[in-house]
Parts: C-alpha cells; structure tokens; sequence
C-alpha cells in the first residue's frame, strides 16, 4: 500500500540508528509540561528504549519537510491477547513534532503511513493521549482514518511515587526478592492474574521467568519482589531501573513545582539528608519502573505491601520517583491511596481495523512501554 501526503513539502520515511541524533533534538524541542517541563533523555542509544520494550519489534518514521527532519512516530508490535486468540497488536506512541510544522496534519499522515506497512494480520491495538494534548484531541474528534477506528476505551493515570519518607513495613504479607527457584509459581500467578485481559502478555513459560530475573539480577536493573500470605504466593510486581535507556529530564520547574521543591528539600533536612537533592534544570531524576503486578484476586492490600516494601528497600540508594500506573477501574487503585505522589492524567484508545469488531475487555496496558 502507499501513501502519499497531504502537503507536497512533506515526505514521510522510515528512520534508523544513523538518525539517532537529530531525534534526540526533536524529543528534547518537544517537551511534556506538567509540574515541571520535561522530556524523556535515551542517552547516546536512542533505540535501545523501544528495542527492550516492543518483544514483536518496532518501526519509526521520519517526517521530513524538504530534507529537514521536523517530527517523528512509532509504532511498536507486541504479542499478546486478542480476545479469541494470542496474536500481534501494535501500540502507536512516542510522537513528537517540532512547534513550527503543527497544524499540517502529520500526526495523521504519519499514522497513516506507518499503519500501510503494518502486516495483515495486525488489526488491533491503543495509544495513549495526555490530558490537556489539545491537537491530538482534536484530531481525534474530528478525523478519522481511511483503514482504521479510534475511540476512547479508558482512562490511565501513571502515578510517581516520592521517597519522601521510609513506610512502615509490609502489614499482611511477607514480602521479599525472587529466586529462579520461584518462577514457576510466579509464571502460575500471572497466568491467573492476567487471564481475559486485553493485550496481556501469555502464559509465560517457567523458563522465561527464570531467566528475567537472573537478567534483572545480573545487570543490577532491579528484581521481582513477591507477596506471600501463610507461604502461598498471593501477588507480584516487577522492579526495573531503565536509566540505561529512558530518564526524565528537568528543562524548567512550574511555581507549584517549586514550592513541592522547597517542601521536599525542608524533608531532606528533616530526614538527615537520607533524600536525594532534587535535579536542576538539566538534570534527571533517578527513578524506578513498578510494572508487571499480577495479583490474581485484585486485593489492594497485597499490591499495597509490594510497594511499601520496594519503597522501604531503595529509600536513602538516591531515588527520586517510583513509576506505575493504573487504568481508571483497576480494583488495585487503593493501593497507592494516601502515599505521598504526582500523577499524569490520559486517556488510552483503542485503535481497530475497520471491519473488525470492537473488543470489550479489560485492558492491561504496561507503563513500562508507554
């Protein structure tokens, strides 16, 4: 299928490793602005990111105007549950166009042709929209692809803990590191935990498990920290510091930003000085991935307990955040009630092949990858 662009000054192609570097500008020209403006630094590797991510594989296009580089997109393939079966689904993400070239239809145009080399059996997948993305919400609202249907499936809230202060200690569950000599009840947990959702990985194989976290071990990225009650395996979550291929970088802090920063350095006085300093501008916070929580009977309480002990572990190793999120019906949501922390409104839509039917199951959707 080919593609041809709206605008005769546009072109669309695909991007390798050699253009590393100028994608790099455009991420850092095109900054997230909350709290604090930021953007996502891949270091001198800028693939490395979506290479661990997308276990399917993974395509950038470049739109360029002219010879220019001006604005880039991805889509990254998974494998995972379709509803009937386990099959590929894609996940359109990591977008950015430089200020001066909006308003020209690219986003579209750059989905459009991406989704023409998708192969045939891909009919199904999501990408997330930040509350308050004005353009894509509008593009949303008012275009509509020739192939494909996007509408809103949920809510998403990505929620970054602070390590403003040590928690008490699990409260209903022992919790600890997981050993190769667990995997097979860690594979038998997320099995249960993730059966009839939408996008969930399969089954993992014992195998596979074990080999994560000797990885995960052996790189010193992070560990499986399992929940045990009356010695029974009763949930999971996967701890993974990605600092090799993803940190946020601070370009600017809001006012309010500020005065958290003066509460937060009146906290590192208190505490004795067991809280990192607070980036400067252009500097990165030091934060962790929580991702991967498999709790077969969606209790709070036990995912509650995983994350006062992550939390108790890595307080005063130089952490500044601890990453997770949740969709807006996930019964695990109470966990994170009442602990100090800043959260990212979006919204997640599913994107369809038109002719196939709309899917009507919970998702489970990784931070890991977004």
């Amino acid at each position: 299928m080919t593609f041809e662009p709206l605008y005769p000054a546009y072109s669309f192609r695909d991007l390798h490793r050699s253009h590393g570097a100028a994608l790099s500008e455009i991420n850092r020209a095109c900054p997230m602005v909350a709290d604090f403006t930021f953007y996502f630094d891949r270091g001198d590797d800028f693939f490395a990111w979506p290479a661990v991510c997308f276990d399917a594989g993974y395509r950038y296009i470049g739109m360029f105007c002219d010879e220019e580089l001006v604005g880039y997109g991805m889509i990254g393939l998974h494998n995972g549950n379709l509803g009937a079966e386990i099959g590929p689904f894609l996940y359109l993400g990591d977008w950015r166009i430089l200020p001066g070239h909006r308003g020209h239809s690219l986003g579209l145009q750059g989905a459009e042709a991406l989704a023409a080399g998708l192969p045939e059996e891909v009919n199904l997948g999501y990408c997330l929209v930040k509350h308050g993305n004005a353009p894509v919400e509008w593009i949303l609202r008012t275009e509509e692809a020739e192939h494909w249907r996007v509408e809103r499936m949920c809510g998403f809230t990505a929620v970054n803990l602070l390590f403003l202060f040590k928690p008490a200690a699990p409260r209903h569950h022992e919790v600890r590191l997981a050993t190769p000599a667990d995997a097979a009840a860690m594979a038998d947990t997320m099995a249960r935990a993730w059966d009839g959702m939408l996008f969930a990985p399969p089954p993992p194989e014992v195998h596979e498990v074990e080999r994560d976290i000797e990885q995960l071990d052996r790189a010193g990225e992070g560990g499986y920290y399992l929940a045990l009650r009356d010695g029974r395996l009763a949930g999971m979550l996967r701890v993974w510091d990605a600092t090799a291929v993803k940190r946020t970088t601070i370009l600017a802090y809001s006012r309010r930003a500020n005065v958290l920063r003066a509460a937060y350095a009146g906290a590192r006085l208190l505490f004795a000085g067991h809280l990192p300093v607070l980036p400067a501008r252009g500097g990165s916070f030091r934060s962790l991935t929580l991702h991967r929580a498999a709790v077969p009977d969606r209790d709070p309480a036990v995912l509650r307990d995983l994350l006062f002990q992550v939390l108790r572990d890595y307080h005063g190793r130089g952490y500044h955040l601890a990453h997770l999120g949740f969709t807006e019906d996930d019964p695990l949501w109470p966990a994170v009630r009442w602990l100090p922390a800043q959260r990212f409104e979006s919204e997640i839509h599913l994107i369809t092949r038109r002719g196939e039917e709309l899917r009507d199951m919970e998702p489970w959707i990784d931070i890991a990858r977004i």
